[in-house]
């Protein structure tokens, strides 16, 4: 009887000791995949801001653009006072 009830008290701290480490395994992954989480919602967050960043850069383009659009109109109007100047003389 006693040797019985050794082994089975053995064996229940070998389950013991086995829900243990399956616990630990588990608690593992679980973190595991709260940190992958929080990777994807951080690349979820800078996928969102980059049409915003996009749009601030092609704003800047199309002011440039539009800058030297009206530079070079001025040009244009100056050369064209100049040979004007320059045939009349």
């Amino acid at each position: 009887m006693i040797a019985q009830l050794s082994l089975i008290a053995a064996e229940v701290a070998t389950a013991a000791e086995q829900q243990g480490q399956a616990s630990h395994e588990i608690a593992c992954a679980i973190a595991g995949a709260a940190a992958d989480a929080r990777t994807v919602s951080l690349s979820i967050a800078e996928v969102r801001t980059a049409p915003a960043s996009n749009e601030e850069r092609s704003d800047e383009v199309r002011s440039g653009a539009e800058r030297v659009g009206n530079g070079s109109a001025a040009l244009q109007v100056a050369t064209g006072t100049l040979l004007e100047r320059v045939h009349a003389a």
